[in-house]
């Protein structure tokens, strides 16, 4: 028999506590046990009903928690805030959210080794365990056998589906049905699932799809007792947790509504009821159930059981959590701690909630001193930009002395007639703010780890960057003078770009003409803006870290600031949320989800210049913890003098500080940002400004692109916003920037 055992140790106690918790829960209380409960973030819905419906969940005694509308940092917070469990109370299973995933490397896995796949799924494993999360989605795809085996010797469960996503053949009226035959499931998708399910994954999600040609009949998946009890029991003889996903947005509680749902599901033999929005209603609809007879009470018994030796074998049981992560999940404190947290060592300082930085907090525009009537004005600034058609939507993410004053979405995804509206966590290609959100923070993170060098020459990190013939003897001396300093400035005189695209061959031939491309400008003389630079300074980062570029951005930079949707490369599951960058002819496919940029493309679509993909949420943490002096919550990212170092205008770069732009005088931040504001922009129409004079920033993202719209409208836009945003400050002066040039014309006072 195939069995789970990555969790707990031989000898522990988590079986036996399982036994006896068990038997001293009532019917109700092993109902709720079955149940993981939607869990709003106040950040995005502040409001007590909320608040209300939040406690009610946590006051049921459910199994678990999932979060709706932030990631799992932010519902740590939301949980300190909810009344503590006592220690005769069960321990909740914290589920990440299906969007936030895990780093599984899908797009490169047949470059990686199994022993590289295990240690990246440890890696990923040990990092959910610091941020308190007990369960994540990894796709099911061939090749991913070591990573699992990683992540479950990480001591997570992993979940992965039944059956990969695919495209219906048809409808039974409620749900999708997939026609496949019973010869391809047997060849093509089952033995991933076998797979799997060797490999010690401790969950399997049954899809709201029918497959007849599995079950025999037109149910969906979840309420088919062939699969769940037959296939994945019998024949698989898997011991973990069958999942059945009632979010309000799936399909099976559009289908058949929520209680009716888990009625079903149960008794099909599902043991756990993912995203369920009203916990109460769902208990009260299986605890009647069992009790007119129309779902065994022993089906009950064994689904619950099966959740309390889950939650064993994790240790949950034990009352000193077992990582720093749960013990700040379960900690309360009037700073409101949360678990996201570097993994290595912090000191005793840094732990206690009163040293904990700033994190974002939603509030109304009056209590960060500023103007709610100026902001709408600039809300309508948006909405008419959309209207016009300089792009079908677009991102917003105002935030002023560490509170969140808008984080919101307008227009559309796309000029589609069915294209979905655009909203705060809309995933946007940031084009060239990859440069700052990307390779700068990887350099900052180096800097303060010892492992990089401003003033390092580049042949340092890249040896063969001396030569640019690739025969070894042709030296440039030149090059010698070339240095990390001057890629982060554009001084290294390399030119704006060249023409990879069309030429490479692979993403190993364009990073090595990058790499001898020759140089049209003395080193050090002059800012000339280049791609270059930075797809250099990202093969400079790649090499001094000893991993790849987004490997070590993940690791280093977007986990500790909980930016779970900030990645170069979003798989397939993402793109329905991602606001698509161009449309090539009007019966062609959009570009959605890939990357916009040529060269980035032929890199493989992970480059130092462009392929990141985030949304406003994810970048306004990150421009609060550069405010903050590097750190969010209890997250030392980077040190406070680093921060300040990046952020200064160098000596003889023009406007340039270190990687990132500052105001020039006709500046797409307009008039009223300060000159110690620094910032960046994108082809594609996003952009992202910093004043830490004002203690302001502003994340504006948008997909101009689509609609071809020019760089001068776009800069007009972009100020008026910019200026818009700035003047909307009441509580102190808002000056024009000394030698601040206007190109239009400034919002009427208020």
């Amino acid at each position: 028999m195939v069995s789970y055992s990555g969790c707990g140790r031989p000898g522990d106690d988590g079986a036996e506590w399982a036994e006896r918790t068990w038997r001293d829960l009532s019917l109700r209380e092993r109902v709720a046990q079955t149940i993981i409960a939607e869990v709003a973030v106040p950040a995005a819905w502040p409001d007590s009903a909320v608040d209300a419906r939040n406690r009610q969940a946590i006051a049921e005694r459910v199994g678990g928690v999932i979060p709706r509308g932030g990631n799992v940092a932010e519902l740590a917070r939301t949980l300190g805030a909810l009344p503590r469990q006592g220690q005769g109370q069960i321990r909740l299973l914290v589920v990440a959210p299906p969007e936030a995933g895990t780093e599984a490397p899908t797009i490169r896995i047949e470059a990686l080794s199994p022993a590289d796949l295990r240690r990246s799924g440890r890696d990923a494993a040990h990092t959910a365990r610091a941020e308190g999360v007990h369960l994540i989605w990894v796709p099911n795809t061939a090749g991913i056998t070591s990573y699992l085996q990683g992540l479950v010797g990480g001591e997570v469960l992993a979940a992965v589906s039944a059956i990969p996503a695919r495209e219906p053949g048809a409808l039974n009226g409620r749900v999708p049905v997939l026609l496949s035959d019973r010869v391809w499931l047997e060849t093509a998708e089952l033995p991933l699932l076998r797979a799997g399910v060797e490999a010690g994954v401790g969950a399997i999600l049954l899809p709201p799809v029918a497959i007849p040609a599995l079950s025999g009949d037109t149910l969906p998946l979840p309420f088919s007792p062939a699969v769940a009890s037959g296939l994945l029991r019998r024949d698989l003889n898997f011991e973990g947790l069958a999942l059945a996903d009632l979010s309000r947005a799936g399909a099976l509680v559009g289908a058949y509504g929520e209680t009716d749902a888990a009625v079903r599901s149960l008794a099909a033999g599902v043991d756990l009821l993912v995203g369920v929005a009203e916990p109460t209603a769902v208990i009260d609809a299986v605890v009647a159930a069992v009790e007119e007879g129309r779902l065994q009470r022993a089906r009950v018994n064994q689904a619950s059981l099966r959740v309390l030796r889950t939650k064993g074998r994790l240790q949950l049981h034990r009352d000193e959590a077992r990582s720093r992560g749960s013990r700040r999940l379960w900690g309360r404190s009037a700073g409101g701690e949360h678990p996201t947290q570097e993994l290595r060592t912090i000191s005793a300082q840094e732990e206690s909630a009163a040293h904990l930085a700033p994190m974002l907090q939603h509030v109304p525009a009056a209590e960060a001193g500023m103007s709610e009537a100026a902001l709408r004005r600039v809300d309508g600034v948006i909405r008419g930009a959309v209207e016009e058609g300089l792009f079908p939507g677009a991102a917003l993410a105002v935030g002023r002395r560490g509170r969140l004053v808008r984080l919101q979405g307008y227009g559309h995804l796309s000029r589609e007639p069915d294209a979905a509206p655009v909203e705060a966590t809309t995933l946007y290609d940031l084009a060239s703010l990859t440069k700052v959100v990307g390779t700068t923070a990887a350099a900052m993170a180096l800097i303060d780890d010892g492992r990089l060098e401003l003033d390092a020459p580049v042949q340092r990190y890249i040896p063969e960057w001396l030569s640019t013939s690739g025969n070894g003897p042709q030296i440039d001396i030149t090059r010698q003078r070339v240095t990390v300093r001057h890629l982060l400035t554009h001084m290294a005189g390399l030119p704006a770009g060249l023409a990879i695209h069309a030429r490479a061959e692979s993403p190993a031939d364009a990073m090595r003409r990058v790499i001898r491309a020759p140089l049209t400008l003395d080193p050090g003389a002059v800012s000339l803006y280049s791609d270059l630079s930075m797809i250099l300074l990202a093969e400079v980062v790649s090499r001094a870290a000893g991993e790849p570029l987004d490997r070590l951005l993940a690791r280093r930079v977007f986990r500790p600031m909980g930016m779970a949707s900030t990645m170069y490369l979003p798989p397939l599951a993402l793109h329905p949320r991602i606001a698509p960058s161009a449309q090539t002819a009007p019966d062609e496919f959009l570009l959605q989800g890939i990357v916009h940029d040529g060269t980035a493309f032929r890199l493989g679509g992970v480059s130092g210049h462009a392929g990141i993909f985030s949304n406003a949420r994810d970048l306004a943490a990150y421009a609060q913890t550069l405010l903050n002096g590097g750190a969010y919550g209890p997250s030392a990212v980077f040190s406070p003098a680093t921060v300040t170092a990046f952020r200064t205008r160098q000596p003889g770069a023009s406007e340039r500080a270190l990687g990132w732009d500052t105001p020039a005088p006709e500046s797409s931040a307009g008039s009223y940002f300060s000159a110690q504001s620094f910032g960046h922009t994108g082809f594609t129409g996003t952009s992202l400004w910093i004043d830490p004079e004002k203690e302001l920033f502003v994340v504006l993202l948008t997909n101009r692109t689509y609609d071809r719209t020019s760089l001068q409208r776009m800069l007009v836009l972009r100020q008026r916003v910019h200026e818009g945003i700035a003047r909307a400050i009441v509580d102190a002066p808002v000056r024009r920037r000394p030698g601040a040039v206007d190109i239009i014309t400034p919002p009427r006072a208020r």
